[in-house]
């Protein structure tokens, strides 16, 4: 989670899986500067990619 989402020293304990989830999908869905613009996730699996053809 991110500090807007529960500020850091937050119990996660009121958390359900379900949100946490949630939050982790729109954290790996968030474009980052330093991958190139791409996701995460989109970046995982181009690196995943790359390693499988070694």
């Amino acid at each position: 989670m991110t500090n807007t989402e529960a500020p850091k020293g937050t119990s996660l304990a009121p958390y359900t899986v379900r949100d946490l989830a949630q939050v982790e999908r729109q954290l790996n869905e968030r474009p980052r500067r330093v991958l190139g613009d791409r996701t995460p996730a989109e970046a995982m699996r181009r690196w995943s990619r790359e390693l499988a053809y070694r």
